[in-house]
């Protein structure tokens, strides 16, 4: 079968990047023939130019935030500011050359598209569309509103559209959940990565809830992706969103542990200093997956560096981040990993994970995720599809 995906392939995130290598690997070992839908909205792009445009930057900044006028105008001159600086210093150039040559190398992509109005006009030839994973029903991470090209609203009739695992990232208004509701009405089924039960008794529809592309997917594949750069002194890993004092402190409790430097891998947002403590800033995502793979510890408050800590077998430390950690809460619950947590009473730098329990837990998880997938290519509604049981689980 030729599937397509669209997701959020192009952003500069080591997750988004290798979870649509993974699903598209995982899809490729079924013998599908797929490509990756390289749909790069404007509104989106804009995010990931290697040169910035200061002003569409400071606007699209501005749309994402809710302030007041007055807070608007400052945040607008502030964030014109930085674009400045960021464009002087060149990062975002570094990011674009190294994030491009990366999905250059593993993504198998169509032709560029920058709109729906050019997916509907010339869409790929495919039997089927899957949106997901990632946050693509997510309209803070949009602009501002639901894109319907991530609800795979182009194409032939007789397409199959599946949503696999897609992630809400969020609490959805009431005029966001009756949307929802009509956007997946036309998709053939839906499954998505999170319990969200607001978000599954608007949509009406009978919801799945799957792994994310990563899960579904050995450390043996992984291996062929991973960096050859490695580091020659012991080190911890941090890669998170957000700084908290929760991180700043499971960091501290770490570099005493383990007595190591600390490698802060994180996108700007995770502000550690020290003597011990390298930040570094410019790297694709192979590099991400050696960093992991070879840490004496990691510690993050992102989803897909605990995802990777679990597949490489680590020990580490999740904090959930304030906003966004249900999906890290849920996924260590179901593989028994809550000593891994932050923040639980059973957390503890001590205790080396039961990987082969959680192993065993993953890979009911696995196949109960590659079942939807199958069913759903062949055929099979949404509704159609069994379950896990809460026994299975």
């Amino acid at each position: 079968m030729r599937i397509g995906i669209i997701t959020f392939h192009f952003a500069h995130n080591q997750g988004a990047v290798l979870q649509c290598c993974a699903l598209q690997k995982y899809l490729e070992s079924q013998g599908h023939d797929v490509k990756v839908i390289d749909y790069r909205p404007k509104y989106h792009a804009v995010r990931y130019d290697a040169v910035k445009n200061p002003f569409r930057y400071a606007v699209d900044v501005c749309k994402r935030k809710k302030t007041s006028s007055a807070g608007r105008i400052k945040l607008f001159c502030r964030s014109f500011a930085r674009c400045i600086k960021l464009d002087i210093r060149g990062t975002d150039r570094k990011n674009a050359e190294l994030f491009g040559e990366f999905t250059r190398k593993h993504l198998h992509l169509t032709e560029c598209y920058t709109s729906l109005k050019s997916l509907k006009k010339n869409p790929p030839e495919l039997d089927a569309y899957i949106s997901g994973s990632d946050q693509v029903w997510n309209p803070d991470l949009l602009d501002q509103e639901f894109d319907r090209a991530y609800f795979l609203d182009f194409g032939k009739p007789e397409c199959r559209r599946i949503a696999y695992a897609v992630s809400m990232g969020k609490e959805f208004s009431p005029e966001e959940c009756r949307q929802l509701k009509e956007l997946c009405a036309p998709l053939d089924a839906v499954s998505l990565r999170e319990k969200t039960p607001s978000v599954i008794d608007a949509i009406e529809r009978d919801v799945h809830i799957c792994v994310d592309p990563t899960l579904l997917i050995d450390a043996e594949y992984y291996r062929g992706l991973e960096s050859k750069e490695k580091e020659k002194e012991p080190y911890i890993f941090v890669y998170g969103f957000e700084t908290s004092d929760a991180i700043k402190k499971a960091v501290d409790m770490a570099s005493k542990k383990f007595g190591c430097r600390i490698i802060n891998g994180s996108p700007g947002r995770v502000k550690l200093t020290g003597e011990n403590v390298e930040n570094i800033r410019d790297y694709a995502p192979d590099r991400f997956l050696s960093f992991i793979k070879n840490a004496e510890y990691v510690v993050t408050n992102s989803f897909h560096a605990t995802a990777f800590s679990v597949i490489y077998k680590k020990r580490f430390a999740t904090v959930p981040h304030t906003t966004r950690g249900r999906r890290m809460i849920e996924l260590l619950g179901k593989l028994g990993l809550n000593s891994a947590l932050w923040g639980t009473p059973d957390f503890s730098m001590d205790v080396v994970p039961d990987y082969d329990s959680s192993y065993e837990k993953l890979e009911v998880l696995r196949s109960s995720s590659k079942n939807y997938l199958d069913k759903a290519l062949n055929g099979c509604k949404g509704e159609e599809i069994p379950h896990l049981t809460d026994q299975d689980e």
